[in-house]
């Protein structure tokens, strides 16, 4: 496995993302949030895969992205490359990240990949320079059951949304080529299409970035439940990084834009929506049946409470 190591300067950070119109905002706000923490807007440089967004969402993202003196290209997904592959409940959005060397300009050496259903709260240019020159840097994904579909060790096995990518390397080596071939072959057994593609190609090809770069928002279940000696992170790297995260990665079904989350994490999503053109919007989830539930949900809502209470983990020193 590679290591990471820091470069001295860079000129540009560029910034991938992928999505379609039902996750636009979610992405806007994302944005948003690199932005506000950013030490130097100028130097960043979005590039939008769009899945069918609308234009009205478009014209929201850029106009948002340039009021900060940052770039935005708006890029056409492409379904050529998957048509004889199934990409499950993820769809071609998800999956896009696994062509980025051939759509993304030939001139782009490096890219950081970022989900839409995360927050950045710490400056992006830092996970940039920490990559060096892997082909990809990434950060160990916490489930002790993702890996086990393409048979690798926890630690060996790392969540795709979150990527340093080297597309110099990726050009070089075929990467896009090694990665559909390995979605056709082994398109019965894999579990989590586009990241055990990434996982079963860079093997023991990738650099470790410190957790809290990918602080995936079930950490604190995680940690009480099923740390173990296959876990690549200390549990003092675990207890720090969910006290101090630097991007917060909501998976799973429980996602901040519903009533039905009780993570403590939801407060910066809260915290950036409030600051973004689409602060007016409703919960996706939104009715009155839904906010009841929401409200009278004390157990879970004390739950939450009593395992971060000790812990400083609101937005209160944040852009």
């Amino acid at each position: 496995m590679y290591s990471t190591s820091h470069s001295s300067s860079l000129t540009c950070i560029n910034i991938s993302a992928s999505c379609d119109e039902n996750y636009a905002q979610h992405l806007g706000i994302m944005f948003l949030s690199v932005l506000r923490n950013s030490h130097n807007t100028r130097l960043l440089q979005f590039f939008l895969i769009d899945n069918g967004i609308s234009h009205v969402s478009i014209t929201e993202i850029k106009n948002l992205v340039e009021s900060f003196g940052a770039k935005i290209t708006i890029i056409e997904a492409q379904e050529k490359p998957f048509e004889h592959i199934e990409t499950g409940r993820y769809g071609a959005a998800a999956s896009q990240r696994l062509i980025m060397a051939e759509i993304l300009p030939a001139n782009i050496g490096q890219v950081v990949y970022l989900d839409s259903d995360l927050i950045v709260i710490d400056d992006i240019y830092k996970l940039a320079v920490m990559a060096g020159d892997a082909p990809l840097a990434a950060i160990e994904n916490l489930s002790p059951k993702a890996c086990l579909s393409i048979g690798l060790r926890r630690n060996s096995y790392f969540n795709s949304g979150v990527l340093v990518a080297n597309l110099d390397y990726w050009r070089t080596h075929s990467i896009q080529s090694k990665l559909l071939s390995y979605l056709h072959d082994n398109k019965d057994t894999i579990g989590y299409i586009d990241q055990c593609a990434l996982n079963g190609v860079f093997e023991d090809k990738w650099a470790r970035i410190p957790q809290r770069w990918n602080l995936q928002a079930d950490a604190f279940g995680v940690l009480k439940k099923y740390y173990d000696n296959n876990c690549g992170y200390s549990k003092q790297e675990l207890t720090e990084a969910i006290a101090s995260p630097a991007i917060i990665h909501f998976i799973g079904p429980k996602k901040p834009w519903l009533w039905k989350c009780h993570s403590e994490y939801k407060v910066f999503y809260d915290h950036y929506k409030s600051l973004s053109p689409w602060k007016d919007c409703p919960r996706q989830d939104s009715s009155l049946g839904n906010t009841l539930k929401s409200s009278l949900a004390l157990r879970k809502r004390y739950r939450q409470w009593s395992r971060y209470r000790n812990l400083n983990i609101h937005p209160n020193n944040i852009g």
